[in-house]
């Protein structure tokens, strides 16, 4: 998993191709220099030259950690981002994500939905909804307890809702990189594969996913 300071340049490298391969996508072709300075200016930097010199400068800084150190980082990372697994109920994994339910209470009544994420992220706080098409980032009351969700709907089809989403959520206070990175690389994966997502979700009714739900709850 790439938590440490030496990995933040080129995993920002990684989120900025994957940011123009969506882009193009919606028919809106971004030249490489101009996707870093996108995700750059996402994070707050003026563009990518100013990140990438604070995080050589933080690099540079830090170089004298031995492979001690750099495993306290990750176990830094992991008490930072506890597992929230108790806020789901885990179905399956396919292709890159992982299939889970949740259950939420909507005027006194529950609502039960599929929740996608990737296999592979590092904060295990942003799942996607095939059924509502909505973006849901499991940080309140505070992004290490996240028992609840703060959720955003948007056309994943459409460049500008993309780059809206993308420049409202940059501004809250729980965004950081690592939450940058798994929303890039979450909507990467769900564009490519949003038929197959669509039509997975559809094949469950309420009920099914209801009693998919309680009956694991029941078992663990």
């Amino acid at each position: 998993m790439p938590t440490t300071l030496h990995t933040n340049v080129s995993n920002i490298k990684s989120v900025a191709k994957n940011l123009a391969k969506n882009l193009e996508k919606m028919d809106f072709k971004l030249s490489h220099s101009a996707s870093l300075n996108l995700a750059a200016k996402s994070l707050g930097y003026e563009n990518y030259n100013t990140y990438k010199a604070l995080e050589n400068s933080k690099s540079s800084t830090f170089g004298f950690l031995n492979s001690m150190s750099l495993e306290d980082l990750d176990k830094e990372h992991e008490e930072k981002y506890p597992s929230i697994d108790y806020n789901f109920v885990y179905v399956e994994s396919i292709k890159n994500f992982d299939i889970l339910i949740h259950m939420e209470l909507a005027a006194g009544e529950e609502n039960y939905y599929i929740l996608v994420r990737m296999k592979k992220n590092l904060t295990k706080r942003v799942l996607f909804s095939p059924t509502y098409n909505t973006c849901s980032f499991f940080v309140y009351p505070d992004v290490k307890k996240a028992t609840s969700d703060y959720h955003i709907e948007f056309n994943i089809n459409s460049m500008t809702d993309f780059l809206d989403t993308l420049s409202h959520i940059s501004w809250k206070g729980w965004y950081n990189t690592d939450i940058h990175i798994d929303f890039v690389q979450l909507m990467h994966s769900v564009i490519i594969n949003k038929t197959f997502l669509r039509n997975y979700s559809n094949k469950y009714t309420q009920e099914d996913l209801e009693k998919i739900y309680k009956k694991n709850k029941e078992e663990n």
